[in-house]
């Protein structure tokens, strides 16, 4: 038996969402194992080390215009040791509220970024569905039964590491046991937030202190 990194991939509907920008396309890295099996001959489905299961779970939040292929060195690492990292690619409104400004990004809800609804619910559109995802998984095919659900890691890149840290708290969502950035920061929050956030320094809807979002995060 040969211990390999592979990765199931998925598309996930994001609800409340217009098309096209109502669907994600999640990468699943899992520890495998190499058997022989015809499944894995044929269409490269590498069962899971179910010896070393149950898995706990990394949700892995991209940044502004960085795909997963940019993460496969984190996902490749932290599989060896055992873990299921799940990122994606999600296609849709990088400043909410501005249309045409098209690309990829972690998800976010422009209506809980700004004063009036931040706090309330989540901000990301993602992670919830992404959970549902997750469940699915866990009753049926190659990692059924193998992951273990109530130790999900919440982290992400840039933009993605904040939305991970605005959205890591158990009364959004309950099996959350940690939580990381990885060159985290706010700009984008602010910015997305749209035209009426407030100034933090002349206190006017301007965005004189706001970030821009970067084309790389």
């Amino acid at each position: 038996m040969t211990r390999i990194v592979r990765a199931l991939h998925r598309a996930v509907r994001l609800p409340g969402l217009r098309a096209p920008h109502d669907t994600l396309h999640a990468r699943v890295f899992y520890p495998g194992r190499l058997t022989g099996t015809p499944a894995e001959r044929d269409l490269g489905a590498v069962e899971a080390d179910a010896d070393a299961g149950p898995f706990p779970v990394v949700i892995f939040l991209p940044g502004v215009n960085v795909g997963p292929e940019s993460y496969r060195w984190l996902a490749q690492a932290l599989a060896d040791r055992g873990y299921v990292f799940v990122t994606f690619s999600y296609v849709g409104e990088l400043r909410p509220g501005e249309p045409g400004v098209i690309g990829l990004g972690p998800g976010l809800d422009a209506s809980r970024l700004g004063p009036d609804g931040f706090g309330y619910a989540p901000t990301s559109t993602t992670i919830g569905p992404l959970l549902d995802e997750l469940a699915r998984l866990q009753c049926e095919g190659i990692l059924a039964g193998l992951l273990d659900l109530e130790h999900v890691v919440l982290g992400g890149h840039s933009a993605g590491g904040c939305a991970a840290l605005q959205n890591a708290a158990l009364r959004y969502f309950n099996n959350l046991s940690a939580a990381f950035a990885y060159a985290g920061h706010a700009g984008p929050s602010r910015r997305s937030a749209g035209p009426s956030t407030r100034c933090c320094r002349c206190r006017a809807r301007c965005r004189c202190c706001s970030s821009a979002v970067s084309a790389t995060g």
